[in-house]
Parts: C-alpha cells; sequence; structure tokens
C-alpha cells in the first residue's frame, strides 16, 4: 500500500528522503498530475543531492501549484544549494510575482486573514 502524502512529508521530516522519492515516484507513475506530489519529490530529490532532478521537478510544480511562490521559494533553495546563488536569487524574485493559483481568481481579493486566538494577541 502506497504512502499518503502527509505519511510522505512525515517522511522528509524524520530525514527519510530515498524512501519518500521512491513513494512519491510511485504515486506519480498513477497520477501524474499530482502537483503536490511532484513538489514534495522534488524537495526529496534536493535532500538526496540529486539537484537536476529536484529543480526540474519543482520548476514543473511552479507552473501549476496552487501556491507558486512557495514553490519558488523551494526552487530557490535547491538551486543555492546546488551552487547557483544567480538562479537562487532569480526564484526568489519570481516568488512574490507568481501569478495566483487556481483556487484565486486573478484580481479577487486575497483570503480574509484570521484572528491569532490567543488572548491579547492583536488582530490583523
Amino acid at each position: 500500500m502506497a504512502a499518503s502524502l502527509q505519511q510522505i512529508v512525515q517522511m522528509l521530516q524524520r530525514g527519510d528522503a530515498v524512501r519518500a522519492e521512491a513513494e512519491l515516484s510511485a504515486i506519480l507513475a498513477v497520477r501524474p498530475q499530482d502537483v503536490e506530489a511532484l513538489h514534495l519529490r522534488g524537495l526529496a530529490r534536493g535532500k538526496t543531492g540529486q539537484y537536476a532532478d529536484g529543480i526540474a521537478d519543482l520548476e514543473a510544480a511552479a507552473t501549476r501549484h496552487s501556491q507558486p511562490h512557495a514553490v519558488l521559494n523551494n526552487l530557490g533553495n535547491l538551486h543555492r544549494r546546488s551552487g547557483r546563488p544567480d538562479l537562487a536569487v532569480a526564484s526568489y524574485r519570481r516568488a512574490p510575482a507568481a501569478p495566483p493559483g487556481p483556487w484565486q481568481a486573478p484580481g479577487a481579493p486575497p483570503p480574509p486573514r484570521r484572528a491569532l486566538s490567543t488572548p491579547g494577541s492583536i488582530s490583523v
């Protein structure tokens, strides 16, 4: 039985990037359009030193992910670790300019911010 994406995130957090990459590749073999699996596999590949493959996964995920700014930030981190600070800076600069994800129409107001639930906190 294949692991869920949440279980795979836990694998990555525990440092088991090799197993996480294998699980994600299995998921993508069945569901090649699973953009979150592609994003996570890019992270796993980066952790195992497969920089070129990880960068390719993150580039592909950034074009379809609901939070492209997060993927582009991770892409910048991977470029930096691969020894390409110039490409890292370019990815970081693309992040805030990334178009909204498919969940948010262009020109629509951002989702409302929730007040912090801690007593005495300031709401934004």
